[in-house]
């Protein structure tokens, strides 16, 4: 396989607009340390990814049975750092695989990433992960991390012991206390600290029935959060061109996707968590912002901020800018989870239309999207 192939279908991990390649660059390196079985289970993740994207799923799921094989005799020994990362980054891209795979039964992509997570647990000292490949690798992990846990919590069939790993704080945490939490990384298209607050806008939902919705302690939660999410200063990342202000990796890029995520996300705070209408001023207000930025980048590969603005997307000028967006990205990425965001995206639009211009419950809608799936989707 050429060093092109890969690079095509690596972007999955990443993005179109990942002007640095972090996570393609390291997954290269992982690959390529020797034929251990850590390296191999990278190696065959990868070109398991590799293949689908050329539309050979035959010699695709054989690399994935491989990789499968070489994890599982990985994990016999991770005392040392090095193996522990390559079956990390093994697990995240099996996790991937699985969540992009249209071939056979759908398989849940939320086993492997829980794995992941639970290797990404055993280490025992964190600060490790803070600085150059650990930092790297850690960006990519809580960045998953974030959507496993929105997936799991909308998802209705999971199970108890599902609940209880999707809620798990030892890694999130993280976040808060990154020392590069305020930058725009370059693989995320948002600052860490913006994650870390979509996961406290999950950790509020409260069913509707519950006593504690909308109570005096809820409500006071939730302003403040919002508060800190409309302060937010997502600070841009080294590496990006500053002389084209414009296209891939540019400055403009990642100032217009960080937006449209930290509107994103005050639009899920507003309409699921608080459970405003569609004609709440704080939605409307950061929806007018983001279909602003959306139609001067023209394109957003990123499936949370797309789906959850579509909650928005009220009039029929909004959605055809979000399908064309969408068009773009498809293009951009072949091999994706954007099919299935836009399917949702459009099973949010049917559902607010059969309500009256308030668009019905935010919360109720995504509730019953995400669990007509036989398995979590993933947003990421």
């Amino acid at each position: 396989m050429t060093p092109a192939d890969y690079s095509d279908a690596m972007q999955l991990v990443t993005s179109h607009g990942d002007y640095r390649q972090d996570i393609c660059n390291l997954l290269h390196r992982m690959s390529l340390h020797d034929d251990t079985a850590p390296t191999l289970a990278v190696r065959h993740s990868m070109n398991a990814i590799s293949y689908l994207h050329l539309q050979q799923p035959s010699r695709s799921f054989q690399h994935h049975m491989l990789a499968v094989s070489a994890l599982r005799n990985s994990l016999s020994d991770l005392s040392d750092s090095k193996a522990r990362d390559q079956a990390i980054a093994a697990s995240m891209l099996l996790s991937i695989y699985e969540a992009v795979s249209r071939k056979g039964t759908p398989k849940d992509w939320s086993v492997y990433f829980k794995g992941c997570l639970m290797i990404f647990e055993s280490a025992q000292q964190w600060n490790a992960f803070y600085q150059g490949d650990g930092g790297t690798l850690l960006d990519w992990v809580l960045y998953y991390n974030v959507f496993y846990k929105l997936s799991l919590t909308h998802w209705l069939h999971r199970t108890s012991r599902q609940d209880i790993g999707a809620h798990r704080g030892t890694l999130l945490a993280q976040a808060a206390t990154h020392p590069r939490r305020h930058t725009i990384q370059s693989t995320l298209g948002c600052s860490l600290e913006l994650l870390g607050f979509l996961s406290e806008a999950i950790d509020l939902l409260r069913d509707r029935q519950d006593p504690m919705y909308l109570s005096e302690e809820h409500q006071d939660a939730i302003d403040s959060l919002q508060r800190r999410i409309e302060h937010i200063d997502q600070r841009l990342c080294s590496g990006m061109s500053n002389e084209v202000w414009h296209g891939p990796g540019s400055t403009k890029h990642y100032t217009l996707v960080a937006c449209i995520f930290k509107m994103a996300v005050i639009i899920y705070l507003d309409r699921v968590v608080r459970g405003s209408p569609r004609s709440s001023p704080v939605s409307r207000d950061a929806a007018q912002e983001a279909f602003k930025a959306l139609q001067d980048l023209a394109v957003c590969e990123r499936p949370f901020p797309m789906f959850i603005l579509s909650l928005q997307a009220d009039e029929e000028s909004d959605r055809l800018l979000m399908l064309r967006a969408l068009q773009r990205a498809k293009k951009r990425r072949a091999l994706s989870n954007l099919d299935i965001t836009e399917q949702m995206m459009q099973r949010v639009w049917s559902q607010q239309d059969l309500h009256n211009d308030e668009g019905g419950d935010a919360l109720a809608i995504i509730n019953a999207i995400f669990s007509a799936s036989q398995t979590p989707p993933c947003l990421a």
